[in-house]
């Protein structure tokens, strides 16, 4: 639900009233929703300045929540589409977890993302989903939390480039007693 706070305070009174859990996502913005309406011949102005390519890497579009083509993703007026139009995250999902080669790895702080991932039904539990940052209540450092995630990326198949994670910090191998 994205809209002017007020209507999103009513809105979460309602779910509660009916037992229905809702979180509120930690951003400030109200995209997605009328209240960007006013910017938008703006933004498309200032697209319409951009030089567009095809994507190098796929990805899902949050306008279809398919694969988006190159047409759409040099098309200024589909960035002013996605800045307004409801966000189809559970469809995007439900097309990423149709790869069951795929893993997920949400970017960010918080979790949110890959809390609805791992809840959405077409995973089944084959994919690995995990976060890059910790929760804000979570109490665990943030370098432990980051390091622990490269090391499930790892164990998932990753490959992990080891030296780009440490940068000009000196490290040394420890042989360690193996057991039985």
């Amino acid at each position: 639900i994205s809209g002017a706070t007020a209507a999103i305070e009513r809105m979460e009174q309602a779910l509660q009233a009916v037992e229905i859990d809702s979180t509120r996502l930690h951003i400030s913005v109200a995209a997605h929703s009328q209240l960007v309406e006013p910017i938008l011949a703006e933004f498309g102005d200032f697209l319409r300045t951009i030089q567009f390519h095809a994507p190098q890497i796929p990805f899902v579009s949050n306008v279809s929540g398919q694969w988006i083509t190159a047409s759409e993703a040099c098309d200024p007026d589909y960035w002013v589409r996605h800045l307004r139009q409801t966000v189809r995250f559970a469809d995007g999902l439900e097309t990423l977890l149709a790869k069951p080669d795929l893993l997920l790895l949400e970017v960010g702080p918080g979790q949110t993302l890959s809390t609805f991932a791992r809840q959405h039904p077409a995973r089944g539990g084959q994919q690995t989903v995990l976060a890059s940052m910790r929760h804000p209540r979570q109490q665990v450092d943030d370098s432990s939390f980051l390091y622990n995630s490269l090391g499930r990326l790892w164990l998932a198949g990753v490959q992990i480039d080891w030296a780009a994670t440490v940068g000009n910090e000196s490290r040394r191998r420890v042989s360690l007693p193996t057991y039985p």
